[in-house]
């Protein structure tokens, strides 16, 4: 059984055990322009345009790259990039075929972004919003350097651009369809993942040593958002996972202790799963 099958068959289980970490480029898209109320981008993704993946399996991880080329195990699947001050959307083809190909669903990492899922499990359509870079409001911007505190001041940065992504969505969503959308087995709420909710506390650590370097902890967490079709319905996952990365300075003698000592860098680096469950519909 392939790794792509375990994931297809047990997206849950292998979400809580292992980091989904995508990447990958390629996705042909067009540009939607913009509309009042959103200073983003808005494109299009073409579902038409085949894209697959090929994953390698690590300890704690499983780091999934999407790509235009096909290979000997790279089953063919929906991709939805992302690019700062856009939002790319994507409307798989409706299906009811066995198998992976064309029926699992990945977008890259998030650490800042938000994805949205909206329609019905047959006709969804998923949002990757990013704005990276979108200038506040003259009243957030004096708002914002009124705060303290760097933290509180991060905090709200966050919410505000929240809040953007969430108005991009929504004027996204007045851009008429070329085909009409058939319900299916009917609508389901519009959902979003954002920052508030797979972002558990990140922070960096810097700290001089006594070698006059720099020994470094760096916690972060990330958001993953996958997708399973069975029997022509997309459930889709959302997962939150830690990158523990510490690099420091030590001493490392010579052989028997015999010899020069010099000085090396030191690093190690885990993948630790948050939370994984059903996220839509």
């Amino acid at each position: 059984m392939s790794n792509f099958q375990k994931l297809y068959d047990n997206p849950e289980g292998v979400g809580s055990q292992f980091a989904i970490v995508v990447s990958g480029t390629g996705a042909q898209r067009s540009a939607k322009g913009s509309v009042k109320g959103t200073q983003l981008a808005l494109e299009q993704v073409k579902s038409s345009f085949p894209m697959y993946a090929q994953m390698i399996v690590s300890a704690d991880h499983l780091q999934i790259q999407a790509s235009g080329s096909k290979g000997s195990e790279t089953p063919q699947v929906y991709f939805l990039p992302w690019a700062k001050r856009t939002i790319y959307r994507v409307r798989p083809k409706p299906a009811n075929t066995p198998g992976l190909d064309g029926n699992l669903f990945f977008t890259p990492n998030l650490d800042g972004c938000m994805i949205t899922i909206d329609g019905s499990p047959e006709h969804p359509t998923i949002y990757h919003s990013n704005s990276s870079g979108a200038p506040l409001s003259k009243d957030e911007d004096m708002h914002m350097k009124s705060l303290i505190d760097e933290p509180t001041r991060n905090q709200f940065e966050a919410h505000a651009k929240t809040v953007q992504m969430a108005k991009g969505v929504e004027a996204f969503q007045t851009f008429a369809k070329k085909k009409p959308t058939q319900v299916g087995s009917g609508l389901a709420a519009r959902k979003d993942y954002d920052y508030f909710e797979y972002d558990k506390g990140s922070k960096t650590e810097l700290k001089m040593n006594k070698f006059d370097g720099v020994d470094k902890d760096f916690d972060a967490c990330y958001g993953a958002v996958f997708g399973v079709r069975k029997s022509g319905r997309w459930i889709f996952y959302k997962q939150s996972f830690r990158i523990l990365q510490r690099s420091w300075d030590e001493e490392q003698k010579g052989f028997l202790g015999l010899g020069k000592s010099k000085i090396v860098r030191v690093e190690i680096k885990k993948y630790a799963v948050i939370s994984a469950k059903k996220f839509w519909p």
